[in-house]
């Protein structure tokens, strides 16, 4: 399996390989505050879902905090990711989702990359002062999974109960310096390809959490375990502190809670369509 998962990210275009984050990931938590806001917001009543098994649409907005494992935990602290979730749920409890994820941590524990061009850890700018370069670590998820909800007994309706889900995800990290841009001669830009040690590949998840739709049409999330094997590989060409390409195949590992808020739309038997 492992050998399989390293031969698929040689496939992957060039053009998604070179995909550089150019906003800090942080940037999405207010987006996240945004809408867990409108959750408060009761727009219809909510009837056939407390008493019916229903099909609908999730919109979900959501955080996942992990601890690398891995090759993954030789190069970061603990890591977490921000971002938007659309899923469909079939009366069967059966459901499917796709998304988008912003990764991001503040911890680097290869605090090596810059020795060389670094004095007692810190770098020199066009007039000569000396610029920490306070290394963080960023990049994205593109995830998808299949999970089946069961019914359970303290749950509020048959929609809500004990969850599990499996799927794959496309992932991207690198090391972000956060410096004056174009102040620092020896990391411009360009020069920051050299240290940034930007990996990517495909991976496995599996999740296992409760997922809640309420009958009052606010208490609508769901919390769980995630899980995710994956299988990466340094994308460039050269990492300039060792002057050579890093060929190895990696396996970076993610254990974590996830935490969503859900915004479920569906059709009630007014024929009406309800958001919350």
């Amino acid at each position: 399996m492992i050998k399989f998962a390293h031969k698929i990210t040689a496939f992957i275009p060039k053009k998604m390989i070179k995909i550089n984050l150019k906003y800090n990931s942080l940037k999405i938590i207010p987006l996240v505050i945004a809408f867990i806001a409108m959750g408060s917001l009761k727009i219809s009543a909510q009837v056939n879902i407390a008493d019916s098994t229903i099909s609908l649409w999730m919109l979900q907005v959501g955080y996942k905090g992990f601890l690398p494992g891995g090759d993954m935990a030789s190069r970061y602290g603990f890591t977490s990711t921000a971002g938007l979730t659309v899923g469909y749920k079939w009366t069967s409890g059966y459901y499917v989702t796709a998304g988008a994820h912003s990764l991001f941590g503040g911890k680097i524990k290869e605090d090596s990359i810059l020795r060389n061009i670094t004095i007692e850890g810190f770098l020199i700018d066009n007039e000569g002062n000396f610029v920490a370069p306070r290394p963080s670590e960023t990049g994205f998820i593109v995830p998808f999974s299949v999970g089946k909800i069961f019914q359970t007994g303290f749950a509020p309706n048959k929609n809500s109960g004990i969850y599990a889900e499996i799927g794959g995800q496309f992932i991207q990290h690198r090391v972000w310096f956060n410096i004056p841009r174009n102040r620092v001669p020896a990391l411009t830009k360009e020069y920051q390809k050299g240290y940034d040690r930007l990996t990517n590949g495909v991976g496995i998840t599996q999740s296992i959490g409760y997922r809640n739709f309420s009958n009052n049409s606010f208490y609508n999330f769901s919390i769980g375990l995630d899980f995710s094997q994956n299988f990466t590989q340094n994308r460039r060409a050269m990492d300039f502190d060792t002057g050579q390409k890093d060929t190895r195949k990696r396996i970076d590992l993610l254990f974590g809670i996830s935490i969503n808020w859900i915004f479920p739309i569906y059709k009630q038997a007014d024929d009406k369509v309800h958001y919350y």
